[in-house]
């Protein structure tokens, strides 16, 4: 189980400030580095895989939608990113929920990060 003494990143800044490009990013730092703390477990791989890939793409395709070509076209990535993050969400809580994480974990994701 991993440690909830895991450092959390809260500060990661952009040349241009803008504040949802930071904080899909610093979901996605964080996510890596839980994830990268998981033991050497199939369930933890399985889950942790899933983790990985959700909240890392809500950060991609969040500077996807920064180059949209239209309006239509905005909305429709951010609810990619909206669909990702809520991903993440759902694969935190089966760790929570099966005992594979702590729930100060879960809690420090979920109230400040995802806000």
């Amino acid at each position: 189980m991993p440690s909830s003494s895991l450092q959390v990143t809260t500060n990661i800044y952009t040349k241009n400030n803008n504040l949802l490009l930071s904080r899909t990013k610093l979901f996605a730092v964080n996510i890596i580095k839980l994830v990268k703390n998981f033991p050497n477990d199939y369930i933890y791989k399985a889950i942790g895989n899933q983790l990985l890939k959700s909240g890392t793409s809500s950060s991609a395709n969040y500077r996807a939608a920064r180059k949209a070509r239209s309006k239509a076209e905005f909305i429709a990535k951010l609810g990619i990113v909206a669909e990702e993050i809520d991903e993440s969400k759902h694969w935190l809580e089966l760790l929570v929920e099966s005992g594979l994480l702590e729930e100060k974990i879960y809690k420090i994701y979920t109230k400040k990060l995802m806000k």
